[in-house]
Order: C-alpha cells, then sequence, then structure tokens
C-alpha cells in the first residue's frame, strides 16, 4: 500500500487541526480537491471566492441538485404557459440545509442567465451565492454554467437581475 505525506492546507472538507494526510486519507476527494490542497488554488472575483464553478447538461423535467459540503441546492426549471413571460427566480427553503430554486421563463433560445450573484444564504459564516447562465439545447434540456461564491461581509437585499442574450445582443 502507497502512503505519502500530503500538507493539509488551503481545504475546508479537512480538519484543520491535522498537519499530514497519508493518501488513504484523501482517496475521498476529486484530483481537483488534492491539487487545491497540495497547492493552495483560489479563484477570486472581486470581492467573492469562488467555490466551484462548471457546466453540466440539465435535462428536461429533472431537477439538478448540488450538494455543497452539508448543504443541498436544487436547481428547477418552470415555464408558464400563462400571458406573462416574464422571467423569475423563487427561492423555496426546505430546511437550513436544503432549498430550492425554480427557474420560471429561463427558456429563451438565446439564452439567459444572471447578471448579478443570487444569494441563496450562509456558507461558514459567509454570504452564500450563485451566478448562472443557461443554454436551450435543441432536443431539449439546458446547457447550465453555473458559480458557487462566499463573501466576508453581507449586503442589504438587492433585487437579482435577470438578462436574456436577446437584450444584449441588441
Amino acid at each position: 500500500m502507497i502512503s505519502r505525506l500530503l500538507p493539509c492546507k488551503g481545504t475546508q472538507n479537512i480538519d484543520k487541526k491535522s498537519i499530514f494526510l497519508t493518501l488513504e486519507d484523501v482517496t475521498h476527494l476529486s484530483k481537483i480537491h488534492v491539487i487545491k490542497l497540495i497547492m493552495d488554488i483560489g479563484i477570486k472575483l472581486g470581492e467573492y471566492d469562488v467555490i466551484n464553478s462548471g457546466t453540466v447538461i440539465a435535462l428536461e423535467g429533472v431537477p439538478l441538485v448540488f450538494s455543497i459540503a452539508d448543504l443541498m441546492i436544487s436547481f428547477v426549471f418552470v415555464t408558464k404557459q400563462e400571458d406573462d413571460t416574464q422571467m423569475s427566480i423563487q427561492k423555496k427553503v426546505i430546511s437550513s440545509r436544503e432549498a430550492v430554486i425554480e427557474f420560471i421563463n429561463f427558456d429563451s433560445q438565446l439564452g439567459s442567465g444572471l447578471v448579478s450573484p443570487y444569494v441563496v444564504g450562509t456558507f461558514q459564516n459567509r454570504e452564500f451565492s450563485f451566478l448562472v447562465r443557461f443554454s436551450q439545447l435543441n432536443k431539449g434540456g439546458k446547457l447550465v454554467n453555473y458559480t458557487w461564491l462566499v463573501r466576508d461581509y453581507p449586503r442589504m437585499s438587492e433585487n437579482t437581475e435577470v438578462s436574456t442574450t436577446e437584450s444584449e445582443s441588441k
């Protein structure tokens, strides 16, 4: 069995009291987490720290569920066939550890998303928010580009603006 000591710094998933970890201790972490652990890599976006960012294909009618530490946040896409086709977001808090974010009418063929961070709550005593962009796929579903953010100081409640590529391209 191979065992090597790795420095323990730069991650929130590891007990900070540990000075060193064996490879067996980090087998549950992804390669990217191990690289962050060793190299202490971080990304900042102004006053925000990026804790995760990526792209995923969301299937039609299937919630997209993010597990971040002990939090579970689901993205649900709703299209209303009523006269009001305005895009909006509704946050439904299920418990202190679970929320559902409904994206209503985010189905523009040219793409849609947020132009400022949407605050979800608090994560490790920091403001927890996300940015997201959607692209409608031809055969159903959406391409979802997401970024999870935290920052040190809370802000006053702000209205999160919603944009579509249609208005940006004019």
